[in-house]
């Protein structure tokens, strides 16, 4: 049986810091799922770790394959990026925690079905998550707060009320706290799962 768990939640909410403190915690039935994507690297990144960072030809080829379950491009003013999930990513008997957008949880609602997905998400007080945008974005060699604007306003889509509240099982923590306490959260939500 596989149980995945997809965390969402609008930009600067805490997701990458939120995972990154369960995985610290080392529980052995939290499993990490890696996807793809073909935007460039971030400096704090590595390879497999947050990412498989391909290139278009990689994603070309798995996608004539049928390997692909989900995938969605992004315009952004540096080009064409595109993130990706396969079956690959997941394993049986663990809880398969990843990092989701709600475009991709549909499409993983439609090919594992309803019941198998679990949504957390995370939210935030929207301008204390755009100063945590710009913040990480200055951390960057070169800082494109252009980038931050767009995705800042097009999360305002993806996760309007309507499209949120379609989840049959969603469950939402407020990451206005310290991470240990966010993590705790989302611990006995994964655990409440069974």
């Amino acid at each position: 049986m596989r149980r995945i768990i997809c965390i969402i939640g609008k930009s600067g909410a805490g997701k990458d810091t939120a995972l990154a403190e369960l995985l610290k915690r080392n529980k052995q039935d939290i499993r990490p799922v890696v996807t793809y994507t073909t935007r460039p690297r971030r400096s704090s990144e590595a390879d497999g770790r947050e990412y498989y960072f391909v290139d278009d030809e990689v994603f070309a080829k798995l996608k004539e394959q049928n390997k692909i379950i989900e995938s969605r491009t992004y315009h952004t003013f540096k080009g064409d990026w595109t993130y990706f999930t396969c079956e690959s990513c997941f394993t049986d008997g663990q809880y398969n925690v990843m990092i989701a957008t709600p475009e991709a949880v549909d499409k993983l609602c439609g090919y594992f079905g309803e019941e198998e997905i679990h949504v957390i998400f995370l939210t935030l007080d929207n301008k204390k998550r755009l100063l945590r945008c710009i913040d990480r974005e200055e951390a960057q060699a070169k800082p494109d707060y252009s980038e931050v604007c767009r995705r800042y306003l097009a999360d305002d889509r993806d996760f309007a009320d309507e499209q949120i509240n379609k989840y049959k099982n969603i469950y939402r923590v407020d990451t206005d706290d310290d991470i240990s306490n966010i993590a705790d959260k989302i611990l006995d939500v994964i655990k409440s799962i069974g």
